[in-house]
């Protein structure tokens, strides 16, 4: 389900790519954190209330499935949207479409990934905790 999706098209470049001219893991994990700062900012959970909160955002638990790794030169449609929010917690979900091959079908997914976002508060420097369920969107 993928309700307030953000979406943006990608064009794979040599930053992205490893050894062998495909997106590696480090650039994916990069490419969702910029993301999903951008769909926070445009639904006014962003950089604005996070310092007026004193807190940031932190990865606590991350699921990728990777299909196919977008390769040199490749453009792709990357999608984030948050599939759960509850308490302090929340599951955001991405999912990257090979330009070329966008279809209803799953052929041209490059690849999903789940994460789990918990705030973390910059003056105590803890994690707020809450105990919750982990549950894959996908």
């Amino acid at each position: 389900m993928e309700r307030e999706a953000f979406q943006k098209d990608v064009f794979i470049s040599m930053s992205h790519c490893a050894y062998d001219a495909r997106m590696d893991i480090s650039a994916l994990a990069t490419l969702c954190a910029d993301l999903a700062t951008e769909h926070a900012e445009r639904l006014g959970i962003g950089t604005k209330l996070v310092r007026e909160k004193g807190i940031f955002w932190m990865t606590a638990r991350t699921q990728l499935r990777i299909h196919r790794a977008p390769a040199l030169g490749e453009g792709v449609l990357a999608r984030t949207w948050i599939e759960s929010l509850r308490g302090a917690h929340s599951v955001r979900c991405y999912r990257l479409v090979q330009k070329e091959e966008i279809r209803q079908t799953s052929r041209g997914e490059s690849g999903c990934s789940c994460h789990r976002w918990v705030p973390c508060g910059s003056s105590r420097d803890r994690q707020h905790r809450r105990r919750d369920r982990y549950s894959p969107a996908y």
